[in-house]
């Protein structure tokens, strides 16, 4: 999977000259803080300490699906999509620099999420697990924004691309909300520890 602490990404390297470097002189962007001295230098965070800490932090998983410029029907997993702004309403997801499904995704310049529902952990390994042909045996249909529809997500929610950021080895894609509907009531699917989670009950 594509994101943060054990998803995997895929292994290509995204082409840079398509994606923007986060502009270190707008605040709006990105606030740089200067670091006083007495801190610990960073590189001092090993890989695996850093994967082992985060991992306590569930995660949604999500399906990001969208066409290649030939048309190609594409989708990868994420675990760490999120929600930027109501107004406008923007949301993103974080990538892999390896990924080799988004360069041909971003083509089209749009894609629709797919929020996972707690009884899809084998929908979410066969599109994590698969390389080519990841639609074979999937039903779907194509939106009115050239997305392919999964069946039976929670919700879904396309989008147009707005803009795209390098951040250290990953990048962030930014979409602006075009459509979004809630397709089931049911709890969705999580990622801790290494493994794939309900939700579970609710703590009053």
């Amino acid at each position: 999977m594509d994101g943060r602490h054990g998803f995997q990404p895929d292994n290509q390297q995204i082409n840079s000259d398509r994606r923007q470097k986060c502009p270190s002189h707008e605040p709006k962007a990105m606030l740089h803080f200067m670091v006083g001295e007495g801190y610990p230098d960073s590189d001092a965070i090993e890989p695996a300490q850093f994967r082992s800490v985060l991992g306590r932090y569930p995660t949604g998983v999500c399906l990001i699906t969208g066409q290649s410029s030939l048309g190609e029907p594409l989708a990868m997993v994420v675990g760490s999509f999120t929600s930027v702004s109501l107004n406008p309403p923007l949301v993103a997801f974080f990538l892999g620099a390896g990924s080799s499904t988004w360069p041909k995704m971003r083509t089209s310049g749009a894609f629709c999420v797919h929020i996972l529902g707690a009884d899809q952990t084998d929908l979410c390994r066969h599109i994590a697990n698969t390389p080519v042909n990841k639609f074979d045996e999937l039903r779907y249909t194509i939106s009115d924004m050239g997305n392919p529809v999964l069946d039976d997500a929670v919700a879904r929610i396309e989008c147009r691309l707005e803009n795209e950021f390098e951040i250290g080895d990953h990048s962030i894609a930014i979409g602006r909300v075009i459509k979004m509907t809630v397709e089931r009531d049911i709890e969705p699917l999580l990622f801790v520890r290494g493994e794939y989670r309900g939700a579970g009950e609710a703590i009053s």
